[in-house]
């Protein structure tokens, strides 16, 4: 299987990037082959995002408006998208 992922997150070594790494690394330890360029040959679909206020940030809302358009191409009706979200939290000794 190959697996398309993109992390729609500014900090490179945030949680959201953490979680896709392992991700990542946890579908190639199963066989698959990660990429992060090639949409149009993945199978899969997998977008990291941090959640602000209850939504996606800014990256991933534009990415989503701007590609609306290929959601309705017929070469993609056969794939598979997921949505992987962190969300930041007080620590149970900080409160």
């Amino acid at each position: 299987m190959k697996v398309m992922t993109i992390l729609g997150s500014y900090r490179r070594k945030g949680n959201t990037a953490r979680i896709l790494e392992m991700t990542e690394e946890g579908l190639a330890a199963q066989g698959a082959q990660v990429d992060r360029l090639n949409l149009s040959a993945a199978d899969l679909l997998i977008v990291a995002t941090p959640v602000y206020v209850n939504d996606v940030n800014d990256l991933v809302k534009t990415w989503i408006d701007r590609l609306a358009f290929v959601c309705h191409r017929p070469e993609f009706a056969d794939r598979s998208a997921y949505l992987l979200a962190t969300e930041g939290g007080i620590k149970p000794d900080e409160r």
